[in-house]
């Protein structure tokens, strides 16, 4: 083999390098944002407010840490560093907070507030001295309101920002509102799947609601990643942008429960309505939670890399699938009727024909 590329004239080598390289992005949709530098985020399977949560570049260190946790019986979630991480002024990292609102599990309705922006104090670096800097890779408010540099102020240099202060910067790579309406798309889509994955797990009750606080990451290609979904999300205030949507969503949100249809049909409030699906049977949610558990089981038994990454590609086909199976099945409904009309003429036709 060493001999073949040896052999090849430059060109050819290029463009075997390109088409493989071509291969390996579309089979692995995080191949951008893997990096080089192969830093992996460890966290605490149930922790809050950024406690425990600790960056490694060796798998050493990283089974250590899952081993000490309770004598290896607690969760540990292990998370790949998005490493090409979109930087604002200053080199400094941040992050997405969006608050999701479920008004009903099915059928699946699911709502967004004006996301806010957390920023962190310090220059960011992936140097194996920064890792264990929190405020370089936390963007955690609690975690940077410790630092000495912390600046609650919604503007370039402060650490918390709105989404106006996230468009105008943007500009700085081209329309600013373009951009952010992509951001914003991706963070509603991501949404709208993470609900829907756990809908079959959930008791739905009439006149009840869920609050829940997502946090993403974007790329230097203005791909939105997902690094977790809170429950009970802090809404406390204390910065210039918490003062301000803290008590407006708060307000909004009796408004939507007690007309949620009106509220969207008015476009008024800062609720904005990410997905409105139609009622699932509950025989199909069984059959979907039953699907997923076997799946699970599968993807936890230790199979080749990609046995395993095909099923997590079964796991997101069967989503999309359950997506759509209202509309499916009611276009499949009305298919089997026109079908039936066509069929009856014909018959007639012939009978018409035999008198």
């Amino acid at each position: 083999m060493e001999g073949e590329w040896e052999e090849m004239e430059e060109d050819t080598v290029t463009v075997l390098m390109a088409e493989t390289f071509a291969r390996l992005e579309k089979e692995h949709v995080q191949l951008h944002m893997d990096g080089l530098r192969n830093v992996w985020i460890v966290k605490p399977g149930h922790g809050t407010r950024g406690q425990g949560i600790k960056c490694y570049d060796n798998l050493e260190s990283i089974i250590a840490l899952a081993s000490k946790r309770g004598g290896g019986k607690k969760s540990v979630v292990v998370q790949k560093y998005v490493e090409p991480c979109l930087l604002l002024e200053g080199a400094r990292k941040f992050d997405i907070r969006a608050w999701i609102l479920v008004t009903n599990w099915n059928p699946l309705t699911v709502w967004m507030y004006e996301p806010y922006f957390r920023v962190c104090t310090e220059e960011h670096s992936l140097d194996k001295k920064s890792l264990s800097n929190h405020y370089k890779h936390l963007c955690n408010r609690c975690v940077q309101a410790t630092n000495e540099d912390y600046d609650d102020g919604d503007e370039e240099g402060g650490c918390m920002w709105s989404v106006e202060t996230m468009t105008a910067y943007l500009n700085k790579f081209g329309d600013g509102a373009e951009l952010w309406e992509n951001i914003r798309r991706q963070i509603m889509h991501i949404s709208q799947m993470c609900m829907h994955s756990v809908q079959d797990l959930v008791d739905n009750k009439l006149g009840c609601f869920e609050w829940f606080g997502l946090d993403f990451m974007v790329d230097e290609k203005f791909n939105v990643w997902t690094l977790e979904c809170n429950i009970s999300p802090d809404l406390s205030r204390g910065t210039e942008v918490l003062e301000r949507i803290v008590p407006a969503a708060l307000d909004d949100l009796w408004a939507m429960m007690l007309a949620p249809k009106k509220v969207a049909a008015s476009g008024e409030g800062g609720w904005d309505l990410v997905f409105r699906g139609k009622e699932i049977k509950s025989d199909i949610l069984q059959k979907r939670f039953w699907r997923r558990k076997n799946l699970m089981t599968d993807l936890r038994a230790g199979r080749p890399f990609q046995q395993r990454d095909a099923l997590q590609c079964k796991l997101g086909a069967s989503t999309n699938a359950f997506l759509q199976v209202g509309a499916a099945k009611s276009k499949g409904a009305q298919g089997k009727t026109v079908r039936s009309k066509k069929k009856k003429k014909v018959e007639e036709n012939e009978e018409e024909q035999e008198e």
